[in-house]
């Protein structure tokens, strides 16, 4: 049994308002930081419950922008998914490229390892459910590749989530509900995500969309391979996708991105070392220019690769193009 803790309550009517519930929010879901166009008029309020390893929030706004950075991406502790389910006003949710606009009854799945951003047009209400990374992908192990898919709660299976949610939240809130079995818990993961993979078949192309972000993934590198700041850390920083998204997509491959970063290095400084118009450039020159910023571990790195050091490498190079 999981056991429900007491609902707390938070309203922030201050003058420091705006700050105080930065503070809050951050404490609830993740890192999270809050813009109001008029910061001495915001106001909000949330009542909030965990249940085990989930957590079950209503928050409640006037007009702001949400943002999730990359700079608490990379200071995220426990990576999560949430369901941003709308109870009132609109909002829109930004993140992977895609935006959904959600009304009173619609949902959508975030992501905490990506930035993100939430767009909450006048008074809003929202019921968040947070869950635990790990137990999201054992039942979904696409998960990233469905965030801002709108959701829609007027029928079917999204009607469903919506009146489960709901349901759960008058029963805890009211204090009728003193645990949260493992059945009853599992029951709302195993509802919640399948109304995400129900969505994403009907919206997306899933194996397209992976060979098109796998495309996007390796036309970044490509593009960005004499930086010598390019890794997969920066990778995922820079197109919005977690470091283990970007494991799955190089799933089919027989090296992850960091082998594929260094092959395509080791690559570009074969080439101008065989090159005869490069044959000015120092060997030292050559492996800067490429992204290599140790000069031993290209050294070591290429001989791996080629068989040989890369002066023998450019040597061998040249006395073949003098016997032809």
């Amino acid at each position: 049994m999981i056991s429900v803790s007491r609902v707390e309550e938070f309203t922030a009517t201050s003058f420091s308002a705006l700050a105080y519930w930065n503070d809050l929010v951050c404490g609830t879901f993740t890192g999270l930081v809050v813009d109001a166009p008029e910061p001495e008029r915001f106001r909000a309020s949330m009542r909030r419950a965990a249940l085990g390893q989930l957590v079950l929030a209503t928050p409640h706004s006037s007009t702001c922008v949400v943002r999730h950075t990359p700079e608490h991406v990379r200071m995220a502790g426990d990576e999560a998914f949430l369901i941003h389910m709308q109870r009132a006003g609109r909002s829109v949710n930004e993140q992977a490229g895609r935006q959904a606009l959600l009304e009173a009854g619609d949902f959508t799945l975030c992501t905490t390892s990506a930035p993100y951003a939430l767009h909450l047009q006048g008074e809003c209400e929202h019921l968040v459910l947070r869950m635990p990374a790990e137990r999201v992908r054992a039942k979904l192990p696409h998960a990233e590749d469905l965030v801002s898919l709108p959701i829609r709660g007027r029928d079917g299976l999204g009607a469903i989530v919506v009146a489960y949610l709901q349901s759960l939240w008058e029963q805890v809130s009211l204090g009728r509900l003193a645990a949260l079995d493992d059945e009853l818990a599992e029951s709302l993961l195993d509802l919640v995500t399948a109304a995400c993979r129900r969505s994403g078949s009907e919206q997306l192309d899933l194996p397209t969309r992976r060979v098109a972000r796998r495309q996007q993934l390796l036309a970044y590198v490509r593009t960005n391979i004499r930086d010598p700041s390019l890794s997969v850390a920066s990778t995922a920083r820079a197109l919005g996708m977690s470091v283990r998204n970007i494991s799955k997509l190089m799933s089919d491959d027989e090296c992850g991105l960091a082998a594929f970063i260094l092959e395509q290095r080791l690559a570009g400084c074969a080439v101008w070392l065989k090159d005869p118009t490069c044959s000015h450039l120092r060997v030292s020159d050559i492996a800067y220019h490429w992204g290599f910023g140790d000069l031993s571990h290209f050294s070591r790195s290429f001989r791996q690769r080629y068989g040989e050091s890369p002066r023998s490498f450019r040597e061998a190079a040249r006395r073949l193009t003098q016997n032809h």
